[in-house]
Order: C-alpha cells, then sequence, then structure tokens
C-alpha cells in the first residue's frame, strides 16, 4: 500500500529517451540511413485586385486596347485643347509658345540633300513595315537610288505618303523636292528610273517636269511601324488640314518614317523660292523639320513656317541640307 508519488523528473527522461532514439542508428550502415526530403511548395502568384488589374494596361489587352495602352506607357494626356506630350513639364499651360523639350532635339538627324515622296495611293492603315516592301517597283528606286549614292556621294532620302498619283498604282508617281527646284515625276518604270534619276539629280533638267509650287506639309503617320507616330501623328495632320483649308497652295500629307519616332509627332514643311524667305542661290528648296509637335502648336506653326515662310525655332529639328552640327548654332542666330 506504499503511496506512489508522481515522478518529479520526466523532463530528464525525455531527454534520455530522445537520446536513445539517437543511439539506435548509430551502427547502422551509411546507406541504410534515412533523410528527411524538402518538398518545394510550388510558388503561388499573388492574386490581383481589380485595381490592379485596370492599373495595368497590358493585362490580357485586346486589339482595340492598344492605342490606350501606348498613351497609359508615354504617360501623356489628352486635354480639351489638345494631346499634351511628357516632354512638355506642366499640365496646365495655356499653349506651347515656348518649348519645354527635356531633350535638345535640334540636329537630331541624318543629313540628306534631296527628298523623293512615292504615292502610294492607300490609306496609313494599309502601309507596310518597310516602304520598300510595298511593290517590287518601288523596291528598285530605293536600290537605284543606293546605286547613286554610291556614284555621287547625294544622300536622297525616299518617303511614302498617302494620296493616289496619276498613274493610279502601275506606274510610281514622285513628289522630288530636290535644293533647286520641286517637280512632279510621273509614270516612272522599271525601264525608266535611271534615266529619272539622272535627269534630276546629274543633269538637273528640272524643266521637263512639271512644277510644285505652294507649301507642302508632310506629317509621319506610319502606324503600323510605331504606334506613337500613328496616334500622334493623325492628331496633328487633322490639325493641319483644319488650320490650312482657307489657303488653297498649302497641301498636308500623312507620310510614312521621316526621322526618328521617339520624337512623334514629327513632320517636315518644304517650300519653295517663292514662299519661303530663307531660300538662297545655293538651296532654293527649304525643308525645315520639326518634332514633339503636338496639335496645341500647329497654329504657330502655320503661322511663321507656312504663312511667315521662315520657321517655328521650339521645335524646330533641323533643315535639309544643313549639317547636324550646323542646326543648333543656326538656331541661337
Amino acid at each position: 500500500n506504499r503511496r506512489i508519488k508522481p515522478y518529479r523528473n520526466l523532463p530528464s527522461l525525455q531527454e534520455d529517451y530522445q537520446n536513445d532514439e539517437e543511439h539506435l542508428f548509430e551502427n547502422l550502415p551509411v546507406e541504410e540511413k534515412k533523410e528527411d526530403i524538402p518538398i518545394e511548395k510550388p510558388i503561388e502568384k499573388p492574386i490581383e485586385t481589380p485595381q490592379q488589374q485596370e492599373d495595368d494596361p497590358f493585362s490580357n489587352p485586346t486589339e482595340e486596347e492598344k492605342m490606350e495602352a501606348l498613351k497609359y506607357l508615354v504617360s501623356r494626356v489628352e486635354t480639351d485643347n489638345g494631346i499634351q506630350s511628357p516632354f512638355f513639364a506642366g499640365e496646365e499651360e495655356e499653349d506651347d509658345s515656348s518649348c519645354k523639350c527635356k531633350e535638345n532635339i535640334k540636329g537630331k538627324y541624318i543629313f540628306y540633300n534631296h527628298q523623293i515622296f512615292v504615292c502610294l495611293g492607300k490609306d496609313e492603315s494599309n502601309w507596310n513595315e518597310k516602304l520598300e516592301s510595298e511593290s517590287p517597283l518601288i523596291k528598285s528606286l530605293d536600290t537605284a537610288l543606293k546605286k547613286l549614292r554610291r556614284k555621287t556621294k547625294l544622300r536622297i532620302r525616299l518617303t511614302g505618303i498617302h494620296i493616289e498619283g496619276p498613274s493610279k498604282g502601275k506606274k510610281l508617281d514622285l513628289m522630288v523636292f530636290h535644293s533647286q527646284a520641286m517637280v512632279h515625276v510621273n509614270g516612272v518604270t522599271n525601264e525608266n528610273i535611271d534615266d529619272h534619276l539622272k535627269a534630276l539629280f546629274i543633269e538637273e533638267q528640272f524643266s521637263i517636269y512639271k512644277p510644285l509650287t505652294g507649301t507642302h506639309i508632310f506629317v509621319c503617320c506610319h502606324g503600323n511601324r510605331d504606334e506613337g507616330c500613328g496616334f500622334y501623328g493623325n492628331q496633328v495632320y487633322k490639325e493641319f488640314e483644319d488650320k490650312t483649308k482657307s489657303y488653297p497652295d498649302v497641301h498636308v500629307y500623312k507620310s510614312t518614317c521621316l526621322l526618328s519616332h521617339k520624337y512623334a509627332g514629327m513632320l517636315t514643311i518644304f517650300q519653295g523660292p517663292e514662299t519661303s524667305k530663307s531660300s538662297n542661290a545655293n538651296f532654293k528648296v527649304i525643308g525645315d523639320m520639326y518634332g514633339f509637335i503636338t496639335p496645341k502648336v500647329v497654329p504657330q506653326l502655320v503661322k511663321y513656317n507656312v504663312l511667315g515662310g521662315t520657321y517655328y525655332k521650339e521645335f524646330w529639328i533641323g533643315r535639309m541640307n544643313m549639317k547636324p552640327a550646323t542646326a543648333p548654332k543656326f538656331a541661337n542666330l
């Protein structure tokens, strides 16, 4: 009838038991020892909230949402007065009379002597990414221009425009802006490409072609190559058409790539000696290039360049036949 007292050393017995259990495997062969294999848990993707999905413009985008996603990515804001670019500081500016560009764009172009525009006869939404892939005939013209450059060292830029020429696509119809003349060249074929290039750029026989007069504005709207150019170029094009519709000698065109796409909206304005105050004996035709143009800037370009015959300094990049290194110095005169 002895009374059994509760065992007070239970923790120490547990420790001894654990030690004994560890000693059970001491004399076993090494290969029989078992090790715990860690189980990797699958990484769970966090569930996005509806607000997070709304903030991400590329979460399962549709074709219709691409342009909206573009606006989100470049942080451009549509306003009642037009479109504001991130290159302009201050969202509440009343106008763009002075440039707020974060980047000095003057001189940021590749030097060229002359410009050729080929009539594509179709809307910009149907343009190919590369102009030379539009047709075998355009490819032949591009090859002939490269051959001429190797021979003469002339840099001749080739660009497409949306209008249809008189040949209706069966032959090439061109608008040529030579440093000395602006002319139409119609009916170009594989057989006469070299003859036309010789007459234009070697012999300079401009009298055999129909002259171009007035002011010609080419706005890059090449959306199939760069969505920014397609979106902002079309906005600027529409604004130019609206602001110049009362001037019959002013012509506005949608064009393929003109300059670097990061300068969208970008455009070139060509004028001859009868409209440009910058014309001289060396260069009768003036082609001024502009970048970061918004619809709000168009009235200033119409005032200074289109009607005034000079150039609008703030958004000006350079000029045909002007060396890029000279452009910043010229703008500061």
